[in-house]
């Protein structure tokens, strides 16, 4: 309100006065990540832990964009899923009154994350899915027999509770990425899991040797997690292409070798916040900074990101629908997964040619210059590609440009080293 205004006010709504708790535990949380080493591991800690990604610094930010890790950065399902699997895992079982206990206490503890985490949609979707996942087998049919847990029908459940409570929110880009990697990830990992190759152990008659049951232990660990993040982004893969117009290949390698570290830094995070006398910042600091060194070595490499050229989203989610179905039914060998791999060959495939003739194209960039020229012969240039007054020239105006004309190799001339050029 202005000095010469009035405005009546009220009271907060009870629910809304109830939650400031939350913002006290949350700050409580953000003074405690200042013990861990100040730059990059202090950065992760807030970012991981609590969800406050404004602290980190931008150009660590876009080291987990480009090699499509974004999602690991900010907290998600993803980061319940790892703490629910180190924590809970391992109490689930025995009689229906343990398994009672275990979903009270989890529930009481997911209700405390999402508050912490400031209850972006994300966590709360995990939570909700999560704490159908304990309070299921509660439902017993007979007794001694509990019910068992349908991932697919809970999922269901969920997606129909986000609906009632928002509609809106069906039509995210946040919420379908959500559910379409699950779906994913319930259909897909098992049959990517079977297909990847696997070693093969000198057979010997006695005891298995603690040094060959390690490597086994580590050679199923490693095929679970890249069958995971394969079959994430392959189902998620038509609508990341037609909203972003870019992918990363290396992010399905990049984020099965780095789940390892992101559930060690979670949990010992966690642990040195609630316990800071017991659990020393170096066990955060040092893998922080392993993890930061992957994901440079990630971005580093070629195709970090590679921009896709414009197709329609119907083709996109047939192919992959198609393949899906066909490799869950029958296996790669199957009549729909032959289609939808020779669907998505024509889709990979070039629907352009290079122009016959040399022509340019002028950007209207305002105060600035960005001038595309292409040809029958060599790379495709760009003179200046900035502008002063008008911002994401490349995300809307160069970006798009270069996609629908399919441009392979770029040469880029600058005029000076200006913001604008």
């Amino acid at each position: 309100a202005r000095p010469d205004e009035g405005e009546r006010r009220g009271l907060a709504p009870a629910w809304e006065r109830g939650t400031e708790w939350a913002g006290e535990l949350r700050a409580s949380v953000a003074r405690r990540c200042g013990q861990f080493a100040a730059g990059e591991a202090r950065a992760l800690a807030h970012a991981l832990l609590y969800g406050a990604t404004e602290r980190l610094d931008p150009e660590l930010a876009a080291t987990f964009t480009h090699p499509g890790m974004r999602h690991v950065l900010a907290v998600s399902g993803m980061h319940v899923s790892l703490l629910a699997a180190v924590l809970i895992a391992p109490w689930m079982g025995g009689g229906r009154r343990r398994r009672a206990a275990l979903a009270l206490g989890a529930g009481a503890a997911l209700a405390l994350f999402v508050g912490v985490t400031g209850g972006a949609a994300p966590v709360r979707r995990a939570a909700v899915a999560l704490g159908l996942t304990l309070a299921a087998p509660l439902c017993a049919r007979t007794r001694g027999e509990p019910r068992r847990v349908d991932t697919l029908s809970l999922g269901a459940l969920a997606l129909l509770l986000e609906a009632a409570l928002d509609l809106d929110a069906l039509f995210s880009v946040s919420l379908l990425l959500s559910y379409l990697a699950t779906l994913g990830l319930v259909l897909l990992t098992g049959p990517i899991r079977r297909a990847l190759p696997e070693p093969r152990w000198r057979s010997e008659l006695g005891p298995t040797s603690a040094r060959r049951a390690l490597a086994s232990v580590v050679s199923r660990t490693a095929r679970s997690a890249l069958a995971a993040s394969l079959a994430a982004v392959l189902v998620t893969l038509p609508l990341c292409w037609s909203t972003f117009g870019e992918w990363a290949p290396v992010g399905v390698l990049a984020t099965a070798l780095s789940t390892p570290l992101v559930t060690w830094l979670l949990v010992v995070g966690w642990l040195a916040i609630l316990a800071p006398p017991l659990v020393p910042g170096v066990l955060f600091d040092v893998p922080a900074g392993w993890f930061v060194q992957l994901l440079e070595l990630a971005d580093s490499l070629p195709g970090t990101p590679c921009v896709l050229p414009p197709r329609p989203l119907a083709l996109l989610g047939v192919a992959t629908a198609l393949l899906v179905r066909g490799w869950v039914r029958a296996g790669l060998a199957g009549r729909a997964a032959r289609a939808g791999m020779a669907l998505w060959g024509a889709l990979l495939l070039p629907w352009t040619t290079r122009p016959s003739t040399w022509s340019s194209d002028a950007l209207d960039v305002g105060h600035g210059t960005c001038v595309v020229l292409s040809g029958p012969v060599g790379p495709t240039w760009i003179y200046d590609a900035g502008s002063r007054d008008r911002g994401r020239v490349a995300a809307s105006a160069l970006g798009p440009l270069l996609a629908a004309a399919e441009a392979r190799e770029l040469a880029v001339v600058l005029s000076h080293t200006a913001r604008d050029h």
